[in-house]
């Protein structure tokens, strides 16, 4: 059974405690950055070594005391550990945190020397003997090999994290230097012990020098983080961008949910973040591809009050350190002026400039699928060829641009005499083309009179002047387009056909009609 004994050594463990527990609730209150989240297991760690040796000294017994000092093995290892973290942290290596080695390295060795620690009884190769000593109350022990090989490794630890904070402390590059100097001091206090214990000195006789070393490391590292400590600048620069830069932002989980948005994506969505979170991306944003696969760019639209917006999207996954996906961060630039300029663009390399209607590139290429039908179908095509009788007469006579509203009249007249389903484009300089199909001959002819007719009771207005101009039209007619011609042989075959029947239209006076079949 234990039996504990009050000693004057307990109050200053239990001040030094009474304070770690205050810096480790202060810690865990705000840990919002990695060196503060390190700082408050720090101190937890350094209230565990306290408390295992205030027992320690309390108690009567030497095994007692011995149970005790074991326990505090593995606090001491994780204040040690820590301080490595902070360390790499402080020193702008705080990556190296999240490599594999680095961890389990770091929380290998606490397991092990808590190993070697309670498994001493059976090699007895940790610590020899072990008495009381009288005058600090606790157990005084006379280490054995494998104790001096942990006591080297923790002082050469020690020595390299004085040397970086050293380092980062005289830096004239580094935007923490008075952090790294008081975390450079309280690292640097156990060394300093050591010495002095090795050289047999005592600075302070009645006090122990362990007690000693935590209380004045734990106040300094205090002082470091919360006194003289520098903000986490990268996650500060992060939060500016991501919160100012105007480009919409959004976070999604694995299943489509939203996790976070900045301003600009609630803007975008028309929502708040509070009330987006936790909600799929199709209800906020109908059409949202969900089947992307390995894709990490994407184009989406959005309509928001019949408006079409276009957006480029990139991909990026967020990732643990082992490489498992752990969300994806969506951004969304407004491509919108780029795809009306694409459909702009493809609209004129399509349609004529001048009348609005298409043009030989695109008549051909309509033309084509039309005669595949027809042959398909084994339906007829008529095609007709529309010439402005004397254009040059009326560009001489009333200008070049008067000749121009001539040919908008001309093709606004023709795409209302002739049915939807017929295509309709300018052929060249005073010339149009049409394709008729699924129509009789006699039928092909009388919409050709009556385009004819429309033409010529119809006035050109330009610029306060009226005049009036015909048009000459060839028809060229096939019943049944052959299985084995090719389109563009065939359509080339009406167009000759119909350009032929032009020729003896302009030949007989002008302003008529002449049809010719096509075999």
């Amino acid at each position: 059974m234990l039996r504990f004994q009050f000693v004057a050594d307990a109050w200053p463990l239990i001040t030094s405690l009474i304070v770690c527990a205050a810096l480790a609730a202060l810690a865990f209150r705000s840990r919002r950055r990695p060196l503060v989240q390190l700082a408050s297991w720090f101190y937890l760690a350094a209230c565990w070594v306290t408390v295992c040796h205030l027992l320690e000294v309390l108690t009567v017994d030497l095994a007692a005391k011995i149970f005790w000092m074991g326990l505090q093995v593995p606090g001491l290892g994780a204040c040690l550990v820590l301080t490595a973290a902070i360390t790499l942290i402080t020193c702008e290596r705080d990556e190296w945190i999240g490599r594999p080695q680095v961890r389990y390295s770091l929380a290998g060795f606490v397991v092990l020397i808590t190993a070697l620690a309670w498994s001493n009884p059976n090699h007895g190769a940790f610590w020899r003997t072990t008495t009381i000593d009288d005058g600090a109350s606790a157990a005084s022990v006379s280490l054995g090999w494998l104790g001096y090989v942990v006591l080297t490794i923790c002082a050469f630890g020690l020595v390299l994290v004085v040397a970086g904070l050293a380092r980062q402390s005289f830096s004239r590059t580094a935007s923490n230097r008075p952090q790294a100097q008081l975390l450079a001091a309280a690292a640097a206090l156990p060394l300093i012990a050591s010495v002095l214990e090795l050289l047999g000195l005592d600075p302070l006789p009645g006090v122990t020098n362990g007690v000693l070393l935590l209380f004045v490391s734990s106040a300094l590292l205090a002082a470091a983080i919360f006194a003289f400590g520098q903000p986490d600048l990268k996650e500060a620069a992060r939060q500016l961008v991501v919160e100012t830069i105007q480009t919409p932002i959004v976070l999604l989980d694995g299943s489509h949910r939203i996790l976070e948005l900045n301003p600009f994506a609630e803007r975008l969505l028309d929502t708040e973040n509070q009330r987006a979170v936790g909600r799929p991306i199709t209800q906020l944003w109908p059409g949202w591809p969900t089947d992307l696969g390995a894709k990490s760019a994407f184009e989406v639209s959005l309509s928001k009050l019949g408006v079409e917006t276009y957006y480029s999207a990139q991909r990026t996954p967020l990732k643990d350190p082992s490489g498992t996906a752990l969300a994806t961060v969506v951004a969304l630039l407004d491509i919108t002026s780029r795809k009306r300029n694409e459909e702009h663009l493809a609209e004129h390399a399509l349609r004529d400039p001048l009348t609005g209607i298409m043009n030989r590139r695109s008549f051909f290429d309509h033309a084509e699928s039309e005669y595949r039908r027809a042959r398909r179908r084994d339906h007829s095509l008529c095609v007709l060829v529309i010439d402005i009788d004397d254009f040059k007469g009326i560009n001489d006579s009333h200008g070049q641009f008067a000749g121009d509203e001539a040919l908008k009249t001309v093709s606004r007249i023709s795409e209302s005499q002739l049915r939807g389903e017929d295509l309709l484009a300018r052929h060249g300089g005073d010339e149009f083309i049409a394709m008729l199909s699924e129509i009789e001959q006699a039928q092909a002819a009388n919409a050709a009179e009556r385009l004819r007719i429309a033409i010529e009771r119809s006035s050109v207005r330009f610029e306060g002047q009226s005049f009036r101009c015909t048009v000459s039209i060839g028809v060229s007619y096939q019943w049944q387009v052959p299985s084995e011609e090719e389109p563009v042989a065939g359509i080339e075959a009406l167009i000759r056909a119909a350009e032929a029947a032009l020729a003896e239209s302009k030949t007989n006076g002008r302003n008529r009609v002449t049809v010719k079949q096509v075999a």
